[in-house]
Formats: structure tokens, C-alpha cells, sequence
């Protein structure tokens, strides 16, 4: 069974624990039980068990801040002023950023100043609308795309090749209820992986105290790691329609080498073959 998409708060899941074990709620801080709960969540390794959403990050002088939610990045991409969204892709230079693209103050993307110029001593710019802006002169010919902006992430900050902007990051983020409680998918084997941590948790503090026995503790711990393996396949078990999205991408022909400028967004189209051409939905 696949996810649904449907998540309840862990707050419930603890009290659950608490009242079944007949643990003692002074016996443990609430803090300690929400860190356990996101251990878990965290342990399980599903990324359909976290929060799709996106931040619109303001770039000055190279770089931005990252949001305090964010669990792991999706995509990155730039945006103009005029609304134009381009692809980004991390850095593998030793040396980042490589150039300065600030004119005036302004908080657009400079697309009229070249970044270098080539052994003829033409320009070369990193933006182009097509061949046509400078016959006959060494710039990139990929019409209406921005041309390898690139990025890295270092110290809770994005640090992009252009010096001011803005950019879009889609990324995972822990799913909180109002009270700050860790949101999990509402499926049975997630309730019951959560509830085996925390009880492993908080037997393994009872152990170490001499106030059960170890074989209690080592039954606890055996129980998570089978509930978390459960957990685990649930999550990964994928729906009807992804697996028609998977289908599509695995019995292509043509390869779809732009797939990451656009977004992936055409990625799951499935491809037609009509009297004896060959054509792409795209």
C-alpha cells in the first residue's frame, strides 16, 4: 500500500506510548520525545514522509539564506524580475562564485556585460537570446535559457555566480502540526515504527539506570528495527500513476537530455510512434 498523501500529528503516537507502557510523564521532557519522533522519521528515510514546498530566496552579494526548515534540496533555479524562471545547477568549480553580474545596484541578473572574453578578444556572455544579439561573435547560442548559473550551499547559506538576485528553491521540509509536534503519514507502520523508537528510547534510558532487565531492552530494540524496515517498504511502495510515470521514463527511445532545464516537468510524457516518425509529447 502506497502513501496517501494524509499525515497526523505525533503527538498522539507519544501519548500512545506513555499510556500503553505505563511510562511516567515526568520521567521524560517533551523535547526529548519530538527530537525522538523526528529521529525516527529521519531514520525511516522516506521522502515522501516530509513536506514538498518552496522558498524564494533573496541573493546579495553571492549569497542568500537558507530557510531553517529544510531537510534536503530538490532543485534550484534563478528568477529574473520580469518573472523569467532559468535552471541551476551546483558548482564543480574550486573557485565559486567567478564573477561579478551587478550593474548599477540593480537586483537583476546583468545580461548585457560579458563575463570574459575569448582568445580573439570577442565577449562572451552567459545570457543570450539567440545567435543573432552579436553575429559572428563567441557567445552562447542556446536561445532564451540563462547559460550555467550555477550554485552551492555552505554554512546555512546559498552562494550563487551572480551577485544579486533572487532564486527558488523546492525542497523537503519537516511537516510540524500548530503546537510544533512532527507530522508522520497516516499508515499503521509508521505509527507503529514511532512508537517502537520511542519506546527503544526510553527503555534504553531504563537500562542504563539498572531498572529493567537487558533482555527488555534488547526486545525493544529488535522490535524497532523490524518496524522500521516496515516502514521503510511501505513508503517506498509506489502508486498506479507512478509507476505509469516510471514506465514512460524507462521505455523511452530518445534520450531527454534537457529534462533539468525544464524542470523535469515532461520527464513522465510517454512518447508516440506514428507512421514510421518517431515523435515526442513535448
Amino acid at each position: 500500500m502506497s502513501l496517501t498523501g494524509k499525515q497526523i500529528t505525533t503527538k498522539e503516537i507519544i501519548a500512545n506510548v506513555l499510556r500503553d507502557n505505563l511510562y511516567q510523564y515526568q520521567d521524560v521532557e517533551v523535547s526529548a520525545l519530538i527530537e525522538w519522533a523526528s529521529e525516527a522519521l529521519d531514520l525511516i528515510g522516506v521522502p515522501y514522509a516530509l513536506k514538498d514546498t518552496y522558498e524564494c530566496i533573496e541573493i546579495k552579494e553571492h549569497r542568500g539564506e537558507l530557510p531553517c526548515d529544510l531537510h534536503s534540496i530538490t532543485q534550484m533555479s534563478g528568477l529574473t524580475d520580469s518573472g523569467l524562471q532559468f535552471a541551476m545547477r551546483e558548482t564543480t568549480g574550486t573557485f565559486h562564485p567567478l564573477f561579478l553580474n551587478t550593474v548599477n545596484g540593480s537586483t537583476t541578473i546583468n545580461t548585457l556585460q560579458p563575463i570574459a572574453y575569448d582568445a580573439e578578444g570577442d565577449p562572451v556572455f552567459n545570457f543570450t537570446m539567440g545567435p543573432e544579439i552579436l553575429p559572428g561573435k563567441t557567445v552562447n547560442t542556446a536561445p532564451f535559457s540563462y547559460q550555467d548559473m550555477t550554485y552551492k550551499v555552505n554554512n546555512n547559506y546559498i552562494f550563487t555566480n551572480f551577485d544579486q538576485g533572487r532564486v527558488l528553491l523546492s525542497y523537503t521540509a519537516y511537516p510540524i502540526d500548530k503546537e510544533g509536534y512532527p507530522l508522520l503519514p497516516d499508515n499503521i507502520k509508521f505509527k507503529q515504527a514511532l512508537q517502537a523508537y520511542i519506546r527503544f528510547k526510553m527503555d534504553y534510558r531504563l537500562w542504563r539506570k539498572g531498572e529493567i532487565l537487558r533482555d527488555v531492552f534488547e526486545y525493544s530494540e529488535r522490535e524497532w528495527l523490524w518496524y522500521c524496515g516496515a516502514a521503510t517498504t511501505a513508503g517506498l511502495m509506489p502508486s498506479l500513476d507512478q509507476m505509469e510515470s516510471w514506465k514512460n521514463l524507462m521505455t523511452s527511445i530518445i534520450p531527454r537530455y534537457t529534462a533539468h532545464g525544464r524542470f523535469f516537468e515532461n520527464l513522465g510524457y510517454q512518447e508516440y510512434m506514428t507512421s514510421g516518425q518517431r515523435l515526442r509529447k513535448y
